[in-house]
Formats: structure tokens, sequence, C-alpha cells
């Protein structure tokens, strides 16, 4: 009986064995002598002689399912010597109504989308995509370790069409879209997704196994490329741009022009510039009234430090709005510091402007990747005048600075990889200058089911005072260790930072000094479970210490969940504990002093509706509460976000966030040796709203708009914090109360009228007041920001697409 069972055990694991090696889908393409005709209707002769793949299997909600038969999806694929040629069937009994929701590019939307992803190296870790939207909307973009990333862009081509009985793409991607080696045969790896919005299903070309690994890890295999060589890689995107703006009743006109380049340096590598950039046409950032003691990070949103950066993000070095920022002595002239008596600033410009960028990046045949970047910052200077002579002069708030990254990634087997990366900043008029250096490694083991990972880190500071140069090493590192594979997944892991290290130049770092301890766990569902379709639970915890002198700080344990059933509905929520004191070293403002206390515990719960009907809802209600304090903080808020989707080309998004704090003690001021805190309550009320209006595929309207206000009462009563981290009544008396308000508005329209080529138009209106008066009515408070200046500019932006290989052919 044992020999049976042991037979059997055996012909089942090496029918698994077999069954896994079988999932390595092969497409062998077919060189066509004329190039189809990209307009969505596959009717030439080209595609019937190209072969259909299909037998597409669930990656979601239900892993490794069949697609059934009346939703089949087939692929066909061709080549030439200049582009790749993809042409996509997918069967919809009711396919004149499937979901096909306009939006911007690189934005999912509601509705069905057909995806390829394409390795050129077959590295198991390194995707380029392309996705095409049954409305027609492209997305293209980077996946990295299973991470997407849709900031990288490339010119290429497609077409949809739709009949009774099924939904068509077809695309061209041309060689200049991709990096590849230049062989003669070329094996890429592969894979196909199709998605349906309806039912939110899932499918792939190449069964993935997300209980083992990420998506790149499974993909297919390309074969039967032969006799192609990478092209000249050579792309101009001139501009020319106008503006004219008032503020205060005077009328600023401005005039530009510049120019992106895109080269392609040999096969692997591609070099991108931008001279004489301008990025005035940014969207705002949402600013908030920052109380704490660090600094308020900003999302990136000029294109050239987003697209194509993800091997400059490694060891999270970079924060790439230290380029083009904030002067470093801006805020001294802001608070009086460095100006003489009678002296009063009268321009003191808010961004260091940009020269130009470089980057240069790419991986070669044997998995290296390396990125070289590079960007150049003028002076900058700010003007005071002295009242009682009328003499002005100049004074430098940010020197002439060199900002460089240099990144190397080694891919390895199985997903694991080898990176190093270092930032230089070089600084004139003796200013610091820094450089940070990070090692990175990911290993993951034979069976896939554990990764183990780490980082070293070093900075390198040099610190001018006057003509005495000081340089300040700084070190800091983590390891850890995770499972990866399965329903439940947990890990473990240490971070250590030392006091002199500071990665501020270019990145960005809350604090230093510390060591902390995490355990994490996590659970997710690859089947549905009755009615729910997801399931995820996760779970960590942490114990931090301060490293120098060695001493306990605080602790937590963070634990959130969320569902989604059948039906669409999300909900979820989570707790956020704490234990004990805690050993705040940064409220105070002052090295070595620290505030005690005890951490508010917070619970939240959220739910979000079904974004396939035309109105959904989301929902997200947090509190907090101070235990065991003497007058304990109450925090609490709500966040309600309406979206009516009108028609496919309509949509309005409403959100709406209300906060408010009670009995909160924070930093309000140094009084001479004392550090004194303040009782304080906070109210937050943000109203903002998108509404987007798409003409057509290649345009669209958008008008975005933001109001921000942000109130804060302290109590007559102020606090002296003592050397033992408590707090004793104080005689101080100030007033600092804040009333603070910030409106944004921007009504674009953006027009694609040439592959490649954009015409942007865009009206902006932007309002900021900030008065010591403390409003307690909303309405009250709108009109006193009506009565404030306004800020209006209406700019125009021209963007042309020139392509080498596209003017080669024409002449």
């Amino acid at each position: 009986m044992r020999k049976i069972y042991f037979l059997s055990f055996l012909v089942i694991n090496i029918s698994i064995l077999f069954a896994q090696e079988k999932t390595v889908k092969e497409y062998h393409i077919l060189r066509t002598a004329q190039a189809p005709v990209i307009d969505g209707v596959i009717k030439e002769d080209e595609w019937g002689s190209a072969g259909a793949s299909d037998g597409f299997v669930m990656l979601f909600p239900d892993l490794g399912k069949a697609e059934p038969a009346e939703y089949a999806t087939s692929v066909r694929m061709l080549y030439d010597d200049n582009a790749l040629y993809v042409a996509a069937e997918m069967k919809d009994p009711d396919a004149e109504h499937i979901p096909a929701q306009f939006s911007t590019r690189d934005a999912f939307a509601q509705a069905d989308y057909f995806q390829v992803n394409i390795n050129t190296y077959n590295d198991q870790r390194n995707d380029t995509y392309f996705a095409v939207l049954a409305s027609g909307t492209q997305v293209d973009g980077k996946m990295t370790g299973g991470r997407q990333d849709n900031t990288w862009n490339a010119v290429w081509e497609s077409a949809v069409h739709r009949d009774g009985n099924a939904w068509y793409v077809e695309m061209k991607i041309p060689y200049s879209a991709l990096r590849f080696s230049n062989k003669d045969d070329q094996v890429w790896a592969i894979n196909f997704t199709r998605f349906r919005q309806r039912t939110k299903e899932k499918y792939v070309w190449n069964f993935v196994d997300k209980e083992k690994g990420n998506f790149s890890e499974y993909a297919g295999k390309l074969t039967g490329l032969k006799g192609i060589t990478p092209p000249l890689r050579l792309a101009l995107y001139p501009y020319v741009q106008g503006s004219v703006s008032r503020y205060k009743g005077e009328n600023t006109y401005k005039g530009t022009g510049g120019m992106d380049l895109k080269y392609g340096i040999n096969e692997s590598f591609t070099l991108d510039a931008t001279l004489i950039p301008d990025f005035s046409q940014t969207a705002f950032d949402d600013v908030v009234l920052n109380l704490g003691p660090f600094e308020q990070q900003y999302e990136e949103k000029r294109a050239f430090f987003t697209e194509g950066m993800d091997l400059f993000s490694k060891g999270d070095l970079v924060y790439s709005r230290r380029i083009g920022g904030t002067p470093i002595r801006y805020f001294d002239l802001m608070y009086g510091i460095g100006l003489n008596e009678h002296e009063v600033v009268k321009n003191n410009p808010e961004r260091n402007r940009m020269y130009n960028a470089v980057k240069v990046s790419g991986r070669t045949s044997g998995g290296l990747g390396i990125g070289v970047f590079n960007a150049v910052t003028e002076n900058t200077y700010a003007t005071v005048k002295d009242t009682l002579t009328g003499e002005t002069r100049d004074i430098l708030t940010h020197p002439s600075t060199n900002y460089s990254i240099i990144a190397l990634d080694q891919s390895l087997p199985r997903a694991s990889y080898l990176s190093f990366v270092s930032t230089q900043v070089f600084r004139s008029h003796e200013f610091d200058d820094a450089i940070v250096n990070s090692l990175l490694y990911s290993y993951k083991t034979r069976n896939k089911k554990y990764v183990a990972g780490g980082q070293l880190d070093m900075s390198n500071l040099q610190r001018r005072t006057g003509d005495i140069f000081r340089w300040d090493n700084g070190y800091g590192g983590r390891i850890g260790a995770r499972k990866v594979t399965g329903n439940h997944r947990y890990g473990l892991g240490m971070k250590v930072v030392d006091k002199h290290y500071d990665k501020n130049d270019l990145g960005i770092q809350r604090y230093n000094n510390y060591l902390t301890y995490r355990a994490s766990y996590s659970y997710h569902n690859f089947k549905p479970i009755n009615n729910i379709l997801r399931a995820m639970v996760y779970s960590h915890a942490y114990l931090e210490y301060r490293l120098s002198p060695y001493t306990y700080t605080k602790n937590g344990i963070n634990t959130f969940f969320s569902l989604t059933n059948k039906k669409f509905l999300s909900y979820g929520g989570g707790v956020d504990l704490h234990f004990g004191y805690k050993y705040d070293y940064y409220e105070p403002r002052t090295e070595g002093r620290y505030y005690k206390r005890h951490e508010l515990q917070f619970m939240n719960a959220f739910i979000s509706t079904d974004y396939n009907k035309k109105f959904a809802l989301d929902f997200n209600l947090f509190a907090g509460k101070q235990f065991y304090e003497e007058n304990p903080n109450i925090t609490g808020g709500l966040t309600l976000s309406p979206r009516f989707r009108f028609s496919p080309r309509w949509q309005l998004i409403y959100n709406v966030e209300l906060t408010g704090t009670r009995n909160e003690k924070g930093y309000a001021t140094t009084d001479g040796s004392n550090i004194i805190f303040g009782l304080r309550n906070r109210r937050n009320v943000v109203n903002s709203a998108q509404l987007a209006f798409y003409p057509g595929v290649k345009s669209s309207f958008s008008l975005v708009f933001r109001h921000y206000w942000a109130r804060v009462n302290y109590d007559s009563q102020y606090y002296a914090l003592t050397d033992e981290g408590v707090l004793i009544p104080d005689s101080y008396t100030g007033n600092h109360d804040i009333n603070r308000n910030f409106w944004n508005m921007d009504l674009t329209y953006t027009w694609e009228f040439a592959p490649g080529s954009q015409l942007i138009a865009q009206y902006r209106n932007a309002i900021s007041g900030d008065d010591e008066a403390y409003f307690s009515d909303y309405l009250y408070n709108l009109r006193y920001l009506s009565e404030q200046q306004a800020s209006n500019m209406l700019s125009l932006k021209l963007i042309y697409y020139l392509d080498y290989n596209n003017i080669r052919r024409i002449f």
C-alpha cells in the first residue's frame, strides 16, 4: 500500500512538473512584405498568413480558469524591417456595449483593454508594455519587478473597431520604441493581457502564477525575429510657448522656446535631454498647512523628471523636486535673516531656474542597466531695497548647481538583482556639496519562495563655514527577508541610520539617528471565497530606538484589511495602535530635546462602490484618541468623493475632506531658552473637483479646482518644555492663530494633432490668503478669500514631434 501511495505521489508531482513546463507558450512570428493598415479592421491578407494564438487563462479573480469560448481572445503578430504589428480579436456577445470610457493618455479608465508586454532581454524583471482601451486611448510604460510605471511614453500607432460579436485592436510598435541587442536571431519574452471591465476579469495568454511570483517572471516566448536591426533612434520635440499673466493690476508677457531630444546612442542606450525647459504649465501642488517638524513632500509632475526614471529611483536617493525647487535661502529672506536695518524684500523668486538636463539610460544584453543623469541650474538672486536711501542690492539665494546621478543595476536569475546608485550635488559660491552612495541587493531562492534583500548607504557632505571646509560622513542600511509566495506571507527586517547620514541635498529624508526593527504579515486570496473576489490583510509591527545615545523612542502595530465582493463593492478598515510613551526628538526643533507623550490610537474605515456604474462613491472615515493623558488629543475626519460619468466622454469627480483636532499639543515658538508649546484646535476643509470632456481620443478639456482652508486656534495658556520632556504652564503670551487659504484652478485643452505632437492651451487662476484672525464661518472665509489679489495666467504651448526615421523615409 505504501508503494502505491509513493507511486501516486511521484506521478502527481511529475504531472505537475510537466504541466508547469507546458505553461511557457511560444509564438513564432512571420515577416511581412506589406505592412498592414492600422485601422482596427483585421482584413488584410497578411493577417491571414499569421498564426493565431489563443487559449487565454484567468489571472483574476479565479487564477488559472480557462477563458469562456464566447469571450475567446486570439492574437496575431507580424514584423518587418521597421516595426512589430499586433492584431487581437476579443469576442463578446454584446461587443457594441462594452465599457469604453474616454480618458487622457496613460490612464486606465472604466473600459475594456488589451495589453502587450515585451521583454527584449528576457530577464524576468524589465518589461515594456503597450495597451489600448476600447475607447482607443493608448497606455504605455515600463514594468520593473511587477511594478507598473505609466510615466514612460513612446510614439506608436493603434486603432480599435467593434461589431456585434467582438472588438478588435491593431497596433504598430516601431523598433524605435524598444531597446534590443543587435543579433540576427532574436528571442524575446512576451505576454498578452485582456481585461473585461464589466466583470473585472483579467486574462493572460501565458499563465502567470501570482502565488509564486510577479507578472514579468511568467512570459511566453516570441521567436522568428530574424534580420532586424535597432534603428537610429533620433526624435526631436521643439516647442514654443507664450503666456500673459496678470497680478495686482500688472500684465506680464513671456515668450519662450526650447526642445526635448531623444537619441539612441546604440541599440541599448538612449540619451534624453531638455534644453531651456519651461514648466509653467505643470499642474499645481496640493499645498497644505504644515505645522510639523518635517518638510512637505510634493509629487513630481514635470514630464522630464517622471519619464524613464525607474533606474534612477532605486535606493530612494532622489527627490527630483530639489532640482529647480525652492532656493536654499528663500525662507531666510522671508523671515528677515540677512537683511540690514531698514531693508525690505522687493523680489524673492520661489523657484531656482534650470538651464538643461540630460539623462542616458539603457540595458546591455547581459542584463546590466546603466543610467547617468545630469542637470544644471542657474544662480538665483533676490532683490532687497533700503527704505531710507532707496538703494537696492541683490542677494544670492541659490547658487548655480550641478546635480548628477549614476545608477547600475545588474539583473540576476529569478528576478534577483544587484544595484549601485550614486548622487552628487556640487554648488558654486562656497555653498555645501554632497555625495550619497547606495548599494542594494535582492536575492530570490531557487523555489522563488523567499526573498532576502538589503541596502547599504553612505553620505559624504562637504560643509562650508567661510573658508573652513568640513567633511561629514554618515552611514545607513537595511536588511530583511520575506516569504513572497502563497496566501500567507511574512517578513522580518531592520533599518539603521546614524546621526550623520543625510541625503537631503538631492533626496528627501525625514530624520536620522535611529534603529528600527520590523515584522510584517499579509494574507492574499487568488481565487474567490464565496461572495468575495479579493481579500487582503496586512499587518506590520515596529520597534524604534534612537541610535546615539541609544535609547527607546516608540513602537506601533498597524493592521489593515480590504474586501471586494462580486458586486464590486470594496470595503475595509484598520487600526494603528501604540503602547506606552513616545519620546519625540523632532517636535521640539532643538537637538537633544524631546517631548514625552502618548501617541494617538487610530482607526479608519472605507467604502468604495462599483465604478462601472454611472454614479459611484468613495467614503473614508477615521478617528483617533490619545489615552492616558489629562487633556487628551481627539481627532477625526471624513472624505467623501462622489463621481458621475454622464457619458463615455464626460466625467465629474468631486472631493470634500473635513478634518478636526481638539487639544493638540504642539510646538509654537522658542522664547529665549524656553521651548514653547501651545494647546490648539485645528480644522481643515478641502473642496476639489475634476471635470473632464473628451471630444475625441486625441483631445480633451479638463477643469480642475481646489480650495484648501486651514484654521488653527491656540488656547491662551502656553507651556514650556522641561528637560524631562513634559509640559508645564508658562507665562508666554503671543498670537499664533492661523487662517490660511489656497485656491487653484486650471482649465486645460490638449490636442494631439499628429503622433507625438501637441497643442496645449491653459488658463490658471490662483489665490492665497493668510490672516491671523480665526474665522469660524466658511462663507465669511470665502468672502475674505475673494477680496485677496488673484494671479491669472493664459498660456499656449505647441510641441512638434520630429522623427529621423520618418523624415528619412519621406526624402
